[in-house]
This record gives structure tokens, sequence and C-alpha cells, in this order.
């Protein structure tokens, strides 16, 4: 499948090993980065649910710290489509962050 340097003999290919070496390392980098987003964007919300029970519990005294928390993570849920446990994980890891 291989000739001398690592070229692809398969028809049409014109990349060789070594280029598709760094094309898949350099693939990596952005999947690292958009995870490290995902993740941010996740913690972000969590901030936003956050602040909008802060305000409610100083206007009203009835703010709810535990029910933005689960809101957050049920919308983190929802819109990345895992499980709500793995949506909790990620907001914790965005409050390591």
């Amino acid at each position: 499948m291989f000739g001398p340097g690592g070229r692809n003999e398969v028809a049409g290919a014109v990349r060789t090993a070594p280029e598709l070496t760094v094309a898949l390392s350099e693939t990596q980098r952005q999947s690292n980065r958009l995870d490290a987003r995902r993740v941010h964007d996740a913690y972000d919300l969590l901030d936003v649910r956050l602040g909008v029970e802060f305000d409610r519990q100083a206007r009203n005294g009835d703010g709810d710290l535990v029910r933005a928390s689960k809101a957050a993570a049920n919308d983190v849920s929802v819109a990345l489509n895992v499980s709500f446990s793995a949506a909790s994980t990620m907001l914790d890891a965005g409050e390591q962050l």
C-alpha cells in the first residue's frame, strides 16, 4: 500500500504519510480547541443561570442556586445530546478552569 518514502500508491492519492500525520495532528489540535470552547460556553451558561438566581434572591428572597445549576446542566445536556451526568461533569470542569 505504501511505497518508498511513505507515499501512498493507492490510485488518486497525492499526500505522503508525513503530510497525513501532520494533518491528523492539526485536526486533533482543532478538536481540542473546540472541546475547550464547548466547556467554556457551558460554564458561561451556568454563570448566566446563577446570575439570574442571585438577582432573584436579592429582589425577592426566592433565588434557588441549586435550581440554576440543574437547569444549566439540563440545558447543556439537551444542547449537546449528552447525559445529565456528563453535562454536570462538563460544568464542574469549567468551574476548575
